[in-house]
């Protein structure tokens, strides 16, 4: 939230100034004295299992209201920690309430059987702006053999033909080797064609994204951080095999409005599709996503191809995929947080001026990352350092997951730990770090 702030503010004040006003801000947000607090789960997650200063807590949750949005796209520890973190609010007289544009029917039962008086609001058929959303057709399924390597004449043909394209890849290395490869087989795009995922540093982030909803390239490469982070409009795309419900959110950046002027129809005309490529395979080996899931899902989108979609089809789908719900191994771990003795028996064990290591308990399991600096800005991040722009230093570290962390200290790639893990990895400004 500082870096953002400092971006906004930065052409307007001096360094410092701007700094000033920002950390301020920050402060201001940490104590209580907005209204409205934008987090994410685990800053949420940190009082529940009392990490530093969680006795904030006690004067903040009470007749509260907690929104937790997009709750599908947790692992099931998570989901489960945040369903008990939910139970444990409405205790003390909190509101809470779920929202996703994809909820299948599991997890509505899920948050159902354990929390009481559960009221769902849903679009109705019977009402017509409702039915409306719900009969809409925007996207059109192609499910393409191979990966995108095999597939990459019938991506680049379907740029130069195409107001714009949009590529999701699940791993940042391919989404890099991608964006190479069509800087080498379109010059004439050279300057249309943006990468977007996690490996850039702050700053080069917050400006490429406001880059691509000031101006959509053309071609615009990206990983999951499409999913939710931007609100952008594509004619075309081409996606890596993931499961359905991450699916539905890429498509969300596809024909979004349903206005696509490749067709002259009505606004209303719900025959106003796009085509949505997905393949079957994904290029890199590491697969992110459980393959039971996504196999099921290509295996029913197999079944609505080559005709539109509407939303509620979609919905439909989802539910067919998730039909079992969480199983085995995700059942246990599900379980594992819904139980969750801290949560469970807070009251219990209130010791105020105490404190644990959250971390360990929620993201050690889960979805840590580390934020990392590379050689090459050693020399102006100390610089910044000793000028006192603290912020200015902080907006050169780039996060990385635990197991790209691992892989660089097996690999001899880190340099030294303090005060700020420093790696011997290339840093490029339109690439991002290339581990």
């Amino acid at each position: 939230a500082t870096a953002a702030l400092y971006v906004m503010m930065e052409m307007n004040s001096s360094q410092k100034q701007t700094q000033y006003l920002d950390t301020t801000d920050a402060s201001m947000a940490r104590e209580m004295y907005f209204p409205i607090r934008v987090c994410t789960p685990h800053q949420v997650l940190r009082y529940m299992l009392k990490g530093r200063g969680w006795e904030n807590m006690l004067s903040e949750f009470p007749n509260s209201c907690f929104i937790f949005d997009e709750i599908h796209s947790y692992e099931p520890r998570m989901t489960g920690l945040i369903i008990a973190t939910a139970k444990f609010c409405k205790k003390m007289n909190a509101s809470v309430a779920f929202i996703s544009a994809t909820f299948p029917k599991f997890l509505l039962e899920l948050i159902s059987n354990n929390l009481d008086g559960v009221h769902f609001i849903r679009p109705n058929e019977n009402i017509p702006s409702d039915k409306e959303i719900l009969e809409k057709k925007r996207h059109t399924i192609e499910i393409l053999d191979g990966n995108i390597l095999s597939n990459f004449d019938k991506i680049v043909g379907t740029i130069k033909k195409s107001k714009n394209v949009l590529v999701v890849c699940n791993h940042v290395p391919t989404s890099q080797f991608i964006y190479d490869e069509l800087q080498s087989r379109l010059p004439e795009f050279k300057e249309q064609i943006i990468l977007l995922h996690s490996r850039f540093n702050r700053k080069d982030r917050t400006t490429l994204e406001q880059k691509i909803m000031n101006n959509p390239p053309k071609i615009l490469i990206a990983t999951q951080v499409v999913e939710v982070s931007l609100n952008v409009d594509y004619e075309e795309a081409f996606f890596e095999p993931a499961p359905i419900d991450a699916l539905i959110q890429r498509m969300g950046r596809v024909n979004r409005f349903a206005k696509n002027q490749k067709f002259q129809q009505s606004i209303l005309d719900n025959n106003t599709t796009v085509n949505v490529h997905i393949l079957k395979e994904q290029v890199h080996s590491y697969a992110i996503y459980p393959k039971v899931i996504v196999q099921k899902t290509l295996d029913e989108l197999v079944g609505v191809c080559g005709r539109a979609l509407s939303e509620h089809e979609l919905v439909e789908l989802a539910d067919r995929v998730y039909e079992n719900g969480y199983e085995n191994e995700e059942l246990i771990e599900f379980r594992q947080g819904l139980e969750n003795e801290d949560i469970q028996d807070f009251e219990e064990k209130v010791v105020a001026g105490t404190h644990r290591d959250w971390i360990e308990d929620v993201i050690e399991k889960s979805d840590q990352t580390f934020d990392v600096l590379p050689y090459g800005d050693l020399k102006k991040y100390e610089d910044y350092v000793n000028e006192g722009l603290f912020i200015e230093a902080s907006m050169l570290l780039i996060p990385i997951h635990k197991g790209t962390f691992y892989k660089l200290k097996q690999n001899q790639l880190i340099v030294k730990m303090e005060p700020v893990v420093v790696i011997r990895s290339h840093y490029d400004q339109n690439k991002g770090l290339c581990v």
